[in-house]
């Protein structure tokens, strides 16, 4: 077997940029998807130094930081110019070459990250740009007459008024941002930037980063810039989807609670700052401990205080407010005027599960009057399709696949929209995107089909 042969067809086949450079910095192997990414021939790299081919590097190379420290350095972000002035992002993992004790050169695994960092520029633009609202969700806006309820708003009022950290904790739909965001507003940081970032939302690579910044240095090439931690200096910092944050960045969370400091992507000291976390989790911590996808000390750490938000299903005096809460708003955004919603309605609706909850709720309502004129009534049948399926003799196995839904990877709103929209698509093709005809085939009104072909943007 040609072992040159075999490490060629690997280092053309893997996804991943390789490069090994000798020690005085020449480079010796430089594949296919390495050249793809820094946008060079290879032809220009191979047998050329570093800094001839990558003027941006100067002196200080990955390369010969580890050929001197003889450490790898792992998953660092790096930000350079080609010699053709186009700038690249890569997360690169770079190790020294021993034989027999002694140096040889070195080897780096790169991954191309320079969409992710654009990115990550946006989502932290969108910050900047993003007028904080000085009123959003207070208190009075949390729709509750049950005890559980009325019981978890005086215990968050009086959380409000302290600075400890929070761990807020309940399914999807539940309202998880409203109670953060009311105690934002009633606490002493209330007139100052109230920040709240989805955690699922980010790549893992890029988290840190938005996070907590970048500082031009030696290695990383970054830029300066501010992560969401400085932004929410003084204010509050909300980390929804806590546990879908990687385990080793939920370790340097864990100091920045304990020291109050940070330190930004390439910088050489940490730095002070002073924000409130309100961490969300929407499932059982504690199982998420178990599964090693929670640190630990972490939940100990965040769950000095804690809210525990319950699902509607277990608070259902407070369907028929948040019923009449979202009608009233419905009304008002589709100008009609409705007469209300039947025996029949009202009485599934009281007897149905949610296991979206009150988001879920607000969508049956919303979809249920964006079909209806002036002076109708809510009826079971102006439900989504999925509802009235519950109606059927096999209401508990339906029930069993909606849990199964809800707890996936996905919302239930998605899943869904999903299909609802696959139905609209596919019943325009039917009737050759005929509006009138394609709302009769789904027995719907015409203007609950234009609604609906708006809201998807079909």
């Amino acid at each position: 077997m040609n072992k040159e042969r075999v490490l060629e067809l690997l280092l053309t086949a893997i996804e991943e940029g390789i490069q090994v450079v000798d020690t005085k910095g020449k480079t010796v192997i430089y594949n296919e998807q390495m050249a793809f990414i820094e946008n060079m021939n290879r032809e220009d790299v191979l047998n050329q130094p570093l800094t001839k081919v990558m003027p941006d590097i100067k002196r200080n190379s990955t390369h010969m930081e580890v050929q001197k420290s003889r450490k790898p350095i792992i998953n660092n972000k790096q930000i350079y110019f080609n010699k053709n002035g186009k700038k690249i992002s890569t997360l690169n993992s770079t190790y020294p070459i021993i034989e027999e004790g002694k140096i040889i050169g070195s080897f780096e695994i790169s991954k191309n990250v320079t969409k992710l960092e654009s990115l990550s520029d946006r989502i932290v633009e969108l910050h900047d740009k993003r007028e904080i609202d000085k009123e959003g969700y207070n208190f009075s806006d949390i729709i509750g007459k049950s005890k559980k309820m009325k019981s978890l708003i005086e215990q968050s009022k009086n959380i409000a008024k302290i600075n400890s950290n929070v761990l807020i904790i309940g399914e999807s739909g539940t309202g998880k941002e409203l109670f953060s965001q009311s105690i934002h507003n009633l606490s002493r940081r209330k007139n100052k930037n109230y920040i709240a970032e989805n955690c699922a939302a980010i790549p893992s690579n890029l988290l840190e980063s938005i996070l907590f910044g970048t500082k031009r240095g030696g290695f990383t090439g970054a830029e300066n810039k501010e992560g969401l931690f400085r932004k929410a200096h003084g204010g509050t910092l909300v980390l929804d989807e806590i546990n879908s944050m990687p385990l080793e960045l939920q370790s340097k969370l864990l100091r920045v609670l304990e020291t109050g400091k940070f330190r930004p992507i390439g910088g050489d000291r940490e730095e002070k700052v002073d924000v409130r976390i309100i961490a969300i989790a929407n499932k059982d911590p504690l199982k998420l401990v178990k599964e090693n996808k929670f640190r630990e000390d972490l939940f100990y750490r965040l769950s000095v205080i804690n809210l525990s938000i319950p699902p509607l299903r277990e608070r259902k005096e407070d369907i028929l407010p948040l019923v009449d809460y979202f009608v009233k708003h419905y009304e008002r955004i589709f100008n009609v005027k409705i007469k209300g919603m039947s025996k029949e309605a009202m009485k599934f609706i009281m007897e149905y599960h949610w296991p979206g909850n009150v988001r879920e709720l607000k969508h049956v309502v919303e979809g249920a009057i964006s079909l209806l004129d002036n002076n109708d009534e809510i009826k079971l049948d102006d439900f989504p399709y999925y509802i009235n399926a519950r109606t059927s003799d096999k209401d508990n196995d339906l029930n069993i696949k909606k849990e199964e839904v809800i707890y996936g990877d996905k919302k239930l709103e998605d899943h869904l929209e999903e299909i609802e929209k696959e139905i609209i698509l596919e019943t325009l093709k039917e009737n050759k995107n005929n509006i009138t005809k394609s709302a009769e085939a789904l027995g719907i009104k015409r203007q609950g089909l234009q609604y609906k072909i708006k809201k998807y943007s079909i």
